[in-house]
């Protein structure tokens, strides 16, 4: 879908900084957050190689879902003096339904969202499941609300945690987690990551600062998932991509930001699927960043996270260019893929 979205609010709560300032600073910076979790060891008797959040001290996974989500929300709205009572939409990208997370896990914390912010404001929470992809879906949904005028200000929020214990069994019986013994598995993450978004003529009207523009947004499915026989050719995440890289015309994306986690899985599906998009349409397709080597792979998280980092590059003039590119991809096929323009010099 082609988009000219104004992000006008970012905020982020990770392993490695508790606000999108800290965190895309830490990011840069090469900080990791990768350690021994306090007490569960793995099949080898080793303790599990976790990026935690140490402030929190809710033990449950669903508590710091919300508490990740709330604080994130908080910190992009402060971007913005909207009057009491005004009806916002929020898009709240969750982890896929399932053995380790329900539909009720997700309803209710959005319900607990919508009622953190009330009665300052009159919140609609639309509750969108996937995982690592889920936050570039709501975003699309979001994008597409502001386009059809039915709404002038709306955020997107991720939040996640990999950190369940059970979850963290079943990881480690299936070899997907990294460890001493298994060089290809990922480092479970956790965090919350919230965009603010307007039209650019809200902008003015609200006197907001316009961060950087979604220029598009997409998202796929890609049949050969995770674990399956079939082997992934890249197919999905292409499908994804191209469409958004044909909105730049002959302009080039400078930065590409994904969710590579570690997994041959991972590595292998961007590889086959940057040689699908459009030739000379990104500088160099090996030079991603890809932060899970430092606040782990942050599941539904991840698109807003990955946001707040490109805009961070515009905004302290770091980026290599105006364009950047953030993919991301769930273990159930969906794909997501956003083009952004950014504030430079």
């Amino acid at each position: 879908m082609s988009s000219l979205v104004s992000i006008v609010g970012v905020g982020a709560r990770t392993p490695v900084g508790l606000s999108a300032p800290s965190a895309a600073a830490a990011i840069r910076a090469g900080i990791t957050r990768l350690g021994e979790h306090p007490y569960m060891v793995d099949k080898a008797g080793e303790p599990y190689m976790v990026a935690m959040d140490r402030t929190m001290e809710e033990p449950d996974r669903i508590e710091r879902v919300f508490a990740m989500a709330k604080m994130a929300l908080e910190e992009a709205l402060g971007a913005a003096s909207l009057p009491r009572g005004f009806e916002l939409p929020v898009y709240l990208a969750l982890p896929e339904f399932g053995r380790w997370f329900s539909e009720q896990d997700g309803r209710r914390i959005g319900e607990r969202i919508a009622d953190h912010v009330a009665p300052d404001l009159s919140a609609s929470v639309f509750v969108v499941p996937g995982g690592n992809a889920a936050g570039l879906l709501a975003l699309q949904r979001a994008t597409a609300l502001l386009q059809q005028r039915q709404s002038s200000i709306v955020a997107v929020v991720g939040a996640d945690s990999r950190l369940d214990p059970d979850f963290l069994e079943e990881l480690d019986d299936r070899a997907r987690l990294a460890s001493a013994t298994n060089r290809w598995g990922y480092p479970p993450g956790e965090g919350g990551g919230a965009l603010l978004l307007s039209l650019p003529s809200t902008v003015r009207a609200y006197r907001l600062e316009d961060l950087g523009q979604v220029q598009a947004v997409e998202t796929a499915l890609e049949e050969a998932t995770i674990g399956t026989e079939a082997p992934c050719i890249g197919k999905g995440l292409a499908a994804a991509v191209t469409p958004v890289l044909r909105t730049l015309g002959t302009d080039v994306v400078s930065s590409v930001y994904c969710d590579i986690n570690g997994e041959r899985y991972r590595n292998g599906e961007w590889a086959y699927a940057s040689l699908r998009v459009p030739t000379g349409a990104i500088a160099d397709p090996t030079a991603f960043v890809a932060p899970a080597d430092c606040w782990g792979d942050v599941g539904a998280a991840t698109g807003p996270l990955l946001i707040s980092l490109a805009i961070a590059s515009g905004l302290r003039r770091y980026s290599r260019g105006r364009y950047s590119l953030v993919w991301c991809s769930s273990e159930s096929g969906l794909r997501g893929a956003a083009l952004l323009s950014l504030r430079t010099p």
